[in-house]
């Protein structure tokens, strides 16, 4: 599983500090979602090689899918956009497709 870092890590810090210690990073961005989800866009989240995230852009489910997808972006190096099902989560509409680009960086 996934390790959260510091909450107020900002995500773009920690990919930063990963990247000069020699880690591989991916930055997950939300490009869409509706209205109705406590999230905006361009909110994003960073995840390293070893499973640890920054930042935030759900809840442990969708976490752990965007974590899945960004250690392949992180070993491919091909940028993603991903779909991911955001209903369930508090506040949202029982249709919250939320749409994601991850991308390694460094």
């Amino acid at each position: 599983m996934f390790t959260m870092t510091d909450a107020s890590d900002h995500p773009l810090d920690f990919a930063e500090r990963a990247m000069r210690q020699g880690r591989e990073v991916a930055i997950a961005s939300l490009i869409a979602c509706p209205p109705a989800v406590a999230l905006r866009v361009g909110q994003q989240m960073a995840v390293d090689e070893d499973d640890a995230i920054a930042g935030s852009l759900g809840n442990e489910r969708i976490e752990a899918a965007i974590v899945a997808r960004a250690r392949a972006v992180i070993e491919s190096g091909a940028p993603e956009i991903i779909d991911l099902d955001g209903s369930g989560a508090p506040g949202s509409p029982e249709d919250a497709t939320m749409r994601v680009y991850i991308e390694r960086v460094g």
